[in-house]
């Protein structure tokens, strides 16, 4: 495992990025995902940074060194869909990152940012078989509301929803 240490840093607007950085998030959504999103719609992605977009980058870099060097290890982007409600569009951690609590780091700054933004409510996908991304979307808060067929390439997809909150402490 990969025991640099590392930072969530907002994220620029995907329109913003160079063609060298655009082709690393590609690379990084298909090796954590399995989905080929073309560049273009990479880059037109609406992703709002006042709700809660980020970067996982090393501690010691700034994000414009982190883009420039490829140095981005994970993704959580977002939208606003109304006045309280977002959706997430990508969340990843590239894997050797994965397991050292940084998605539940991230989470707490979406429910943070989204909240001081006035939302109140999430939704995004998850892969079926995600056992582990759904489980985490479920601690906190989100529920199941249906199953998309043929919305990933293989797989089926859950679109969940529910409100923006951070999980609840475990009772021993």
């Amino acid at each position: 495992m990969n025991n640099e240490a590392l930072k969530w840093v907002y994220s620029p607007m995907p329109s913003t990025f160079s063609l060298s950085f655009l082709q690393h998030c590609k690379g990084l959504i298909f090796k954590a995902t399995g989905e080929s999103y073309p560049l273009e719609l990479i880059r037109t992605m609406p992703v709002d940074t006042l709700v809660g977009s980020f970067f996982l980058i090393p501690e010691t870099y700034s994000r414009q060194q982190a883009m420039d060097e490829l140095k981005v290890f994970g993704l959580l982007w977002s939208m606003r869909i109304d006045d309280n409600s977002s959706r997430i569009l990508t969340f990843l951690i590239a894997e050797e990152f994965r397991g050292r609590g940084l998605a539940s780091d991230v989470w707490i700054r979406f429910v943070e940012t989204g909240i001081a933004e006035g939302i109140l409510n999430v939704s995004l996908e998850v892969r079926e078989e995600n056992d582990i991304a759904y489980e985490f979307y479920l601690r906190r808060g989100l529920q199941a509301k249906g199953k998309l067929s043929q919305y990933y390439r293989q797989s089926v997809g859950v679109a969940m929803f529910g409100p923006l909150q951070c999980p609840q402490p475990q009772s021993q």
